[in-house]
């Protein structure tokens, strides 16, 4: 078998999918905050800091297709929420940590996982970042070579 790697996803990246939009009022959809500034509200103005997605809005969901064997959501809520990974769905409550949601042992291929925010009155959930799992199949030390030089 080959050896483990980890590709982190920042918030930011443009491989998710915010729903309804990625940037707009956090009661209707997602709204990117940054560490420090807060929320940007100044056209031009540069967003400084690290980023979350926040939202506000009931069924407000971030999607990822990936390819790999393990994926991590972080994040944080003082909300429930839901996430769907390829076919099936399960129900969270707010989480004690950072860790929104994590699965292990899939299948190599591809995968779609779907966090969807559930708030009520008053509460948000931020998403932060994902971690992807993969393995490099055996017998790849060619890849390793190549990228050595």
């Amino acid at each position: 078998m080959g050896s483990t790697f980890n590709v982190t996803l920042d918030d930011s990246s443009p491989m998710f999918s915010y729903l309804p939009y990625g940037d707009g009022p956090v009661d209707e959809g997602w709204r990117a905050w940054y560490s420090q500034i807060g929320f940007n509200n100044d056209c031009g103005k540069e967003s400084v800091g690290d980023s979350l997605h926040i939202t506000s809005s009931a069924g407000a969901s971030v999607q990822l297709t990936f390819s790999g064997t393990a994926v991590y959501l972080f994040g944080t809520a003082n909300s429930s929420y839901e996430v769907s990974l390829d076919t099936r769905t399960t129900s969270f409550p707010p989480p004690l940590d950072n860790l929104l949601f994590s699965a292990v042992g899939l299948l190599p291929g591809t995968h779609y996982v779907n966090l969807t925010a559930n708030p009520q009155t008053g509460q948000q959930l931020a998403f932060d970042r994902a971690i992807i799992s993969d393995q490099t199949p055996q017998g790849c030390d060619h890849v390793r070579l190549a990228a050595k030089r």
